[in-house]
C-alpha cells in the first residue's frame, strides 16, 4: 500500500533555480545493468554453507529494515522518498511510502571492506558471478511478479527527480505518480549509508510482506561462487 502526501506547482513558484535539496536523478539509476565489479553477499559463514549446500538465503523487507536493531542495517526511510517529476514548464512532487510488496536482498559492490563487514556483524562473503540468473532463480522459488536490481545511489536527502510522463495530470498526485519513476524509487538511499555500496535485489510479489522470509532455492547456486 502506498501512502504520499502531494502537490504541484511552476518551476518559479518552487524556487528550483535555487534548489533546497539536491536530488537523484532517475538517469543515474542503471537498473537491470551487470556491474563490472563484483558482487558480493556479506553474510556468516553458517549462513554461506547453508546457503551452498541447501540454496537457503534470507531476503528482507523494507518493514524488517526500518525496523531492524543494528543501525548498520535499520533504516527508517525504507521504502520512503521524495519523487519530483519536472515537465512543460511545471513541477510535481510527493512524498511516498511503498514497495512494502517486495522481498530484498542486499548485496555490496566490490570486495567488501572489512569494517562494513564487522559492522554488519558478518564473518565472510560469496560471490554472485551471475546476476540475471540469479534474480531470475530466486525470482521463480518466490513466484515473484517481476524482479529487478541495480547500484544505489546516495544523495543528501532522499529524493530523486525524473522527467513527467506527457498523459501526468496536474491535477493529480497518486499511485500512478510512482510509476514516473518506475522501480528507480527503490534504490535511492541516505547518503549516510553510502559507505556500503549497496547493490541490490528487488523482487515484487502480490501482496505487502513483512519481516524477512527464509527461501530455499538450490537453483541460485550455481550463479554464485565462495570467496
Amino acid at each position: 500500500m502506498a501512502t504520499y502526501h502531494a502537490g504541484a506547482a511552476s518551476s518559479e513558484n518552487l524556487g528550483l533555480n535555487k534548489p533546497l535539496i539536491e536530488p537523484a536523478n532517475e538517469a543515474d539509476i542503471e537498473l537491470m545493468v551487470v556491474p563490472s565489479q563484483r558482487v558480493a553477499k556479506m553474510t556468516k559463514q553458517k549462513y554461506l554453507e547453508d546457503f551452498f549446500n541447501k540454496g537457503i538465503i534470507q531476503l528482507g523487507t523494507y518493514d524488517l529494515f526500518r525496523n531492524a536493531g543494528n543501525p548498520e542495517v535499520r533504516d527508517h526511510q525504507e521504502g520512503v522518498v521524495t519523487l519530483i517529476g519536472q515537465g512543460y514548464n511545471r513541477t510535481a512532487w510527493g512524498r511516498f511510502q511503498g514497495g512494502d510488496s517486495n522481498y530484498l536482498f542486499c548485496t555490496y559492490l566490490g570486495d567488501p571492506d572489512p569494517a562494513v563487514v564487522r559492522a554488519f556483524e558478518y564473518e565472510t562473503c560469496y560471490y554472485i558471478d551471475d546476476p540475471v540468473g540469479f534474480a531470475s532463480a530466486v525470482g521463480a522459488a518466490l513466484g515473484a511478479q517481476s524482479y529487478s536490481f541495480g547500484k544505489c545511489v546516495y544523495c543528501q536527502e532522499k529524493a530523486l527527480i525524473g522527467e513527467l510522463k506527457p498523459e501526468y495530470s496536474f491535477e493529480r498526485m497518486d499511485r500512478r505518480t510512482i510509476e514516473m519513476v518506475g522501480e528507480a524509487m527503490h534504490f535511492v538511499k541516505p547518503v549516510r549509508y553510502s559507505h556500503q555500496m549497496e547493490f541490490r535485489f528487488a523482487w515484487r510479489v502480490p501482496s505487502d510482506v513483512k519481516g524477512s522470509l527464509i527461501v530455499e532455492c538450490p537453483d541460485a547456486v550455481k550463479f554464485c561462487s565462495k570467496k
